[in-house]
């Protein structure tokens, strides 16, 4: 750890995907100066049409090196693989570029770990999209498909790779979870997989982050630091607003993810998998939709051939 301008600089290397929002990224950065505790790099790789560097110069308190480089290729997964090639740290964080992070969230993060030893990846917890009791209906949909309602699901992944986000209100200050979000997370790079994100995730890369988790913690503890927070500033984009994309990708990566990473694949799983996505339609009002049904039977199509 060094310090510089009473600022330390952190063995850390952030990685940043973003396409086409300059405004909303230059927020995140500003972000990342104002904590005392910062990354030795923050590397950004670019997919935007009109792609313009960040210096570390355009911000005073920013004590980090900024490497700004030009996608290869789009899709958040692909561009943070490529992110991780160019890091020069042995923690590796990976951040959206529309977070704005609270006070003391990155050294809390960076604590988390040291004391950890046996943890390989810690996240801090959003303030504006985290864990809500279930109601009665959901608490016995998620019991049918295996999660112990009894306790909080806050950070678990059950059934048919039905993940929960962490909880604001819990009193542990390391809680271990199931997996990991990708809004604020760091990694160690010894825990993590080769590719880190699988080639099967393209495009907006829906549940990337679940995938990546779960490879790691099959051999790793994971953890959510419960006083680290962000906030997610979520953007619309192409890839969120198009609800035939998003139908179709959220099918087809969920059973990807059940497949090869969780070895679901008897009867029972593929039955607890019909369930969910009903569920999910119904509850949400989307089985209404002709372009959310038509996503769901591409879908069908393509996971034959997972």
């Amino acid at each position: 750890m060094l310090e510089i301008n009473n600022r330390y600089v952190l063995n850390l290397s952030i990685v940043i995907p973003t396409y086409n929002r300059p405004e909303i990224l230059q927020k995140t950065l500003q972000s990342i100066s104002l904590q005392q505790h910062q990354p030795y790099e923050i590397i950004i790789i670019d997919g935007s049409k009109d792609f313009e560097k960040s210096t570390s110069s355009m911000w005073p308190n920013l004590s980090s090196i900024i490497v700004h480089e030009k996608a290869i290729e789009l899709g958040a997964a692909k561009q943070r693989n490529q992110g991780i090639a160019l890091a020069n740290t042995d923690i590796i964080g990976f951040f959206d570029d529309d977070i704005i992070l609270e006070k003391d969230c990155i050294k809390i993060l960076w604590d988390g770990l040291q004391k950890h030893q046996n943890c390989g990846g810690i996240n801090a917890v959003i303030t504006n999209q985290s864990y809500h009791n279930l109601g009665s209906i959901s608490k016995m949909f998620y019991r049918l498909l295996g999660g112990d309602t009894s306790k909080s699901l806050a950070g678990k992944c059950i059934g048919p790779a039905i993940c929960f986000l962490p909880s604001l209100e819990t009193k542990v200050e390391y809680a271990e979870v199931d997996w990991l979000n990708l809004g604020c997370t760091f990694y160690r790079k010894d825990a993590l997989p080769k590719p880190v994100f699988d080639h099967h995730f393209v495009g907006y890369s829906l549940m990337e982050d679940l995938a990546l988790s779960l490879r790691v913690g099959q051999n790793w503890k994971l953890i959510t630091a419960s006083q680290a927070h962000i906030y997610h500033d979520s953007q619309p984009s192409e890839g969120k607003s198009n609800i035939f994309i998003n139908s179709e990708m959220e099918l087809v990566n969920r059973f990807y993810i059940m497949k090869h990473i969780r070895n679901q694949t008897g009867l029972k799983d593929y039955v607890k998998l019909f369930l969910q996505q009903l569920f999910s339609a119904v509850s949400s009002k989307k089985i209404l939709s002709i372009k959310y049904l038509k996503g769901k039977y591409s879908a069908l199509k393509k996971i034959q051939k997972i």
